[in-house]
């Protein structure tokens, strides 16, 4: 057995990423991941083990994927959101998505 290999095939795009490997993979904030999830942005699943309260959260790569596709061409939130909230006065979420996209994968 090596420790550098697994014995077994892995996808080099797995279809389900953690919160870390989906802030590696898309280049966003793990903040910002779950603020994706909480807008209903990027599909997420929990898996959990029987009798478990806490599992591990999975992100669906291609509506991560959806998502950053949806905002190509986009003004930056930065660039179009109001004086007022680039003061600090008032706080907003900034994941309202990309052209109002919603994911189809769900």
């Amino acid at each position: 057995m090596s420790w550098n290999k697994p014995d077994y095939p892995v996808s080099p795009t797995p279809e389900w990423l953690t919160i870390f490997g989906a802030s590696i993979y898309s280049g966003l904030s793990k903040s910002l991941i779950y603020e994706l999830i909480d807008d209903d942005l990027i599909v997420s699943a929990t898996v959990l083990r029987p009798g478990r309260k806490r599992g591990r959260r999975l992100i669906q790569r291609r509506s991560l994927d959806e998502f950053i596709e949806s905002c190509i061409g986009q003004k930056s939130f930065d660039n179009t959101r109001p004086a007022e909230k680039q003061e600090g006065k008032g706080a907003t979420s900034n994941t309202g998505g990309c052209d109002g996209f919603r994911p189809e994968h769900s």
